[in-house]
């Protein structure tokens, strides 16, 4: 029988989640796109909230397991199964299919003279192209090595509690491999679907989650430190007229550049010189917004300043405690750690450990997104489209979007691997660490690429913390 309080918390958290999502596509929304780009609109909102609704199902699959003892339990009565097939297999058509669509829509929309035709067929024929590589891609590898191996002492002993993401009558081989007996399974293309996304966002969640997990905290009690402070008449116009100057500066830099390129200048080091340009620009144009608030303190807000300052300081508990967690249970195999934390919050209220498990979740996620800005303005790996209040193009949601869907699902993969005892008997236990990470080829690297996730983070904290000095050491001297 369903549990009517999970269809209430469920219809409640969806509202609330794209209530949030409406508001800070509002906040962060350009004036240039207000009254126009509708549909990308409407992608970006259903993209975030169909990111933040897969890693919301994470504490929903754990409330809707009754007894993690029960292998035939049922719980709260909802097919969570079922669950994760839609939100996942949505969440590839949006970043396969519907996103790059409406990037290659929007870039193709000519201000002056809007014409259907001419957005919708590079759109359409750009991403036909795209996605005819990814089913290239997707199929080949299924039928070629789409199997995985599950230990038999692990299949044998969870038979009943484990999921039916295959076919049991698919065994396709089972043999010894050293003294642990196997099974060798053709998995399904959902599976193989699922851990070739889970594999296509490892490669970008390691470095950008091991940098987003010292960058955020860190850059949040900055933000405090050098929020605006009130200033002078005075000094307001000495340090505009500053500012005046250093425009001016950029603009005749911008005019060589735009020079250079016309010239035919395209290499990498043109291309990197483009790059710190606009970080220049978007440095310049922050300070400007500072600067106006120090003057004006009405247009800013204190309260922001000092929330800013919260979630820093407990965002440098929660990442101590994530490096902690990859090294004792994911590295050492040492103990739950974590999994115990959340295990003895439920003895004490039911809630406390699902609550805590959905905060671990989503401050990896924001991680994520906060590390690839980090990489991506810094050490010009690709260009990143910066989000600001007022000031962010259709073609950047989009992009980051993008980032988020594909983020999300590494980041629900890497969560049930982490927190596996307590996720034990859950659907999403058994698709992601049963099946995903013991898939031929794909399960190599869902699985090891998190050693390095935690030595990138202790390196960009070193670097956060040094540079930072060096450069100021630079300008004193």
């Amino acid at each position: 029988m369903v549990n009517p309080w999970l269809i209430i918390v469920a219809v409640v958290m969806a509202v609330f989640v794209l209530g949030l999502v409406f508001y800070l596509v509002f906040l962060y929304q350009s004036e240039d796109d207000k009254n126009q780009a509708w549909l990308p609109r409407i992608v970006v909102i259903a993209g975030l909230t169909l990111a933040c609704f897969n890693v919301l199902l994470l504490p929903y699959d754990i409330a809707n397991r009754q007894n993690p003892q029960l292998a035939d339990a049922t719980g709260g009565g909802i097919n969570t199964v079922l669950c994760w097939q839609i939100v996942l297999i949505s969440i590839a058509a949006m970043t396969f299919v519907v996103v790059p669509f409406c990037i290659f829509y929007y870039e193709a929309m000519e201000t002056d003279q809007p014409n259907l035709c001419t957005q919708l067929r590079p759109a359409i024929c750009y991403t036909l192209i795209s996605l005819f590589f990814f089913m290239l891609l997707l199929i080949v590898l299924w039928l070629t090595v789409g199997k995985a191996e599950i230990p038999y002492a692990l299949y044998n002993g969870n038979e009943n509690a484990l999921p039916i993401f295959f076919p049991v009558d698919r065994v396709v081989n089972f043999g010894a491999v050293g003294t642990d007996l196997k099974l060798t399974v053709d998995v399904s293309l959902f599976v193989y679907m699922v851990g070739l996304m889970s594999a296509v966002g490892w490669v970008l969640f390691f470095i950008f989650g091991g940098v987003g997990l010292a960058a955020l905290p860190i850059d949040l009690i900055r933000d405090f430190r050098d929020r605006p402070i009130p200033i002078s008449s005075e000094e307001f116009v000495r340090r505009k007229t500053q500012i005046g100057n250093d425009t001016q500066a950029l603009i005749v830099e911008g005019k060589k550049l735009d020079e250079a390129e016309r010239n035919g200048a395209s290499d990498r080091k043109h291309k990197k010189k483009m790059a710190i340009f606009k970080q220049k620009v978007t440095q310049l144009e922050e300070e400007y917004e500072k600067l106006e608030i120090s003057y004006d303190p009405q247009k800013g807000s204190i309260l922001v300043a000092w929330v800013g300052l919260f979630v820093g300081i407990l965002g440098i508990f929660l990442s101590l405690l994530w490096l902690l967690q990859i090294i004792i249970h994911n590295i050492l195999n040492a103990h739950p750690f974590l999994s115990a934390m959340f295990i003895g919050m439920d003895s004490s209220f039911t809630l406390f450990g699902v609550i805590a498990y959905g905060i671990f979740a989503f401050y990896l996620l924001w991680c994520v997104v906060k590390g690839c800005t980090k990489m991506g303005l810094n050490l010009l790996l690709f260009t990143v489209h910066p989000m600001k209040l007022h000031g962010t193009l259709m073609n950047s949601f989009l992009f980051n979007t993008n980032l988020i869907l594909i983020a999300s699902v590494s980041c629900v993969q890497f969560c049930a691997m982490s927190f596996r005892d307590y996720a034990a008997n859950t659907a999403i236990d058994a698709l992601m660490t049963n099946y995903v990470m013991r898939l031929k080829g794909l399960g190599e690297i869902n699985q090891y690429l998190q050693y390095p996730l935690g030595a990138i983070a202790i390196l960009s904290l070193l670097w956060l913390l040094i540079c930072p000095r060096c450069r100021q050491d630079e300008d004193d001297d």
